[in-house]
Formats: structure tokens, C-alpha cells, sequence
């Protein structure tokens, strides 16, 4: 959870995230990186990063393979 922190999400934001999405405390830094990258690879800016996984920690629950088949889609 210390990349969502340095992506400047809030500790308030996480703890509200948290509540919609457990499995995130359990996540590895990898695991995020890997989550951002994907939205990195489709440019998108630092702020609509954060946007995106603050607003829908579900994000971080998907699969890699599953984000990407919806981006295709």
C-alpha cells in the first residue's frame, strides 16, 4: 500500500478505498506498479491515475489480464 501513498493518494482517500476493496492491504508493491503501468501504457497522466484508482479501488482487485481485455474491448 506504500505506492498508493507515493502516488499522493490520502491516507483518508486509502482508508475509504479500503473499506470498498480489503483485498488492496494484502497487495504487493509490484502488484500496484503493475496496475499503474497498465494505465501508463495507455497515457494516461499522473492525475488521471489517481483519479482512476482512488475513485474505483476495485481497479487493483482485477487481474492484469482482465484490465487489459476491457481496455481492448
Amino acid at each position: 500500500m506504500e505506492e498508493l501513498y507515493n502516488l499522493g493518494i490520502s491516507h483518508t482517500t486509502i482508508l475509504n478505498m479500503l473499506e470498498q476493496c480489503p483485498n488492496i492491504k494484502n497487495m504487493t508493491i509490484n502488484e500496484i506498479k503493475e496496475k499503474i503501468e497498465i494505465l501508463k501504457k495507455i497515457n494516461c497522466s499522473n492525475y488521471q491515475i489517481v483519479n482512476i484508482i482512488s475513485s474505483n479501488a476495485m481497479y487493483l482487485d482485477k487481474t492484469n489480464e482482465n484490465i487489459i481485455k476491457w481496455l481492448i474491448k
